[in-house]
């Protein structure tokens, strides 16, 4: 979403980055990405009926975001069931966030980030559901070195996904954060990970001025350019406030 006279006033945006070889992954993610879409829009835009009987106020966005995370996991389930030879060890992290000129919602389970450029500073929105948010909170704590870090074994390890079990980390705020004019908000997959912080900051400072799209394929590059010898696959969603 570009901030001109032509940009959209609200856009939903999921991502999901699959997990369990390259056929249940696949199906993983494209399952939970359709049923997301399909479940958040019947939950947002259905009539909500008060004790009454009259109508009452659209639901709060959150809620739409958990009915279609619900479903999602649901439509993981289902398809392992159809398939549990196959694919009983498939699932998918999650982000989805609803994006407005004043205000971004979300919900998100797994590792995949959920980016916010202000200011020439990159900040995480969402929560890493992974190992690698745990080793660097022991890095912070003096407990471990940082160098460590990149060799520990279970540095990409997941905390949460959807895989049609309970999920235990789910992180929907229910209060919306304030968005500014002149913000750039990135989802993605972890891939764009193998990028550090300054690496991503340094593309995101040249690419202001830039549509959202070709942000997105100089980003992509950029991760290209890199070569990294473990890059997994890479895709980014980028929305110009």
């Amino acid at each position: 979403m570009d901030g001109d006279e032509g940009g959209a006033e609200r856009i939903l945006v999921v991502i999901a980055d699959g997990m369990g070889g390259h056929v249940g992954g696949r199906q993983a993610s494209l399952a939970a990405v359709k049923r997301f879409v399909d479940a958040f829009f019947e939950a947002l835009d259905a009539p909500q009926k008060a004790e009454s009987g009259g109508e009452a106020p659209p639901p709060p966005v959150e809620s739409p975001l958990r009915h279609g995370l619900t479903a999602a996991n649901q439509a993981v389930d289902e398809m392992i069931a159809a398939d549990p030879d196959t694919l009983g060890e498939a699932g998918t992290t999650l982000v989805a966030a609803l994006v407005d000129r004043q205000s971004i919602h979300w919900i998100s389970v797994g590792d995949s980030p959920l980016l916010l450029w202000r200011k020439g500073k990159l900040i995480r929105l969402n929560a890493d559901h992974s190992m690698r948010a745990v080793l660097a909170e022991k890095v912070a704590a003096r407990q471990m070195r940082a160098a460590d870090v990149k060799t520990h074994p279970e540095r990409n390890a997941l905390l949460a996904a959807l895989n049609g079990l309970e999920i235990p980390h789910i992180d929907a705020p229910q209060e919306p954060f304030a968005l500014e004019s002149g913000d750039i908000l990135l989802a993605a997959s972890d891939g764009l990970l193998t990028l550090t912080d300054a690496e991503i900051s340094k593309e995101l400072k040249k690419l202001t001025p830039v549509p959202a799209v070709e942000a997105v394929h100089k980003l992509l590059e950029k991760v290209e350019k890199n070569a990294n010898s473990k890059q997994d696959n890479t895709t980014v969603a980028v929305i110009k406030i």
